[in-house]
């Protein structure tokens, strides 16, 4: 389902670019959407703002698949709407307990008030990132 919706955000991205920012792009794919396929949920003009924005955030779907798949879609946009820091955003959703999980209503509570407690050295946003050090 990830790949589907940064797949969805991507063709969003590339059609805003040929046919420029004003021509309602999402407005237009998610009437389309809802006329073919009246009962499929999540193709709201919403929805679809955040999948254009997930796939602007995460432009390597390597990062996403490798880092960010185990995470529902509801924490992904999540964190993107409260993180403006890739990496720090990355740091985080790899500290989402996997096996036990964090509840969507958990994660919009810890984000403001835990984060500040729960900041990563510089040193592991280097290696979350995978960047080089110096």
């Amino acid at each position: 389902m990830i790949k589907m919706y940064w797949d969805i955000g991507k063709s969003i991205l590339a059609r805003q670019e040929s046919e420029g920012w004003g021509a309602k792009v999402i407005d237009n794919l998610a009437k389309d959407l809802k006329a073919e396929f009246p009962d499929m949920k999540g193709i709201s003009t919403r929805n679809l703002k955040y999948m254009r924005k997930f796939a602007s955030e995460y432009q390597d779907f390597v990062i996403v698949q490798a880092k960010l798949a185990q995470i529902s879609w509801y924490h992904h946009i999540t964190l993107i709407d409260k993180i403006k820091d890739q990496n720090m955003r990355i740091w985080y959703a790899q500290k989402v307990d996997r096996p036990m999980g964090i509840a969507s209503y958990q994660l919009t509570k810890q984000v403001p008030e835990n984060l500040k407690d729960s900041l990563p050295t510089p040193q592991e946003l280097v290696q979350v990132a995978n960047l080089p050090t110096k």
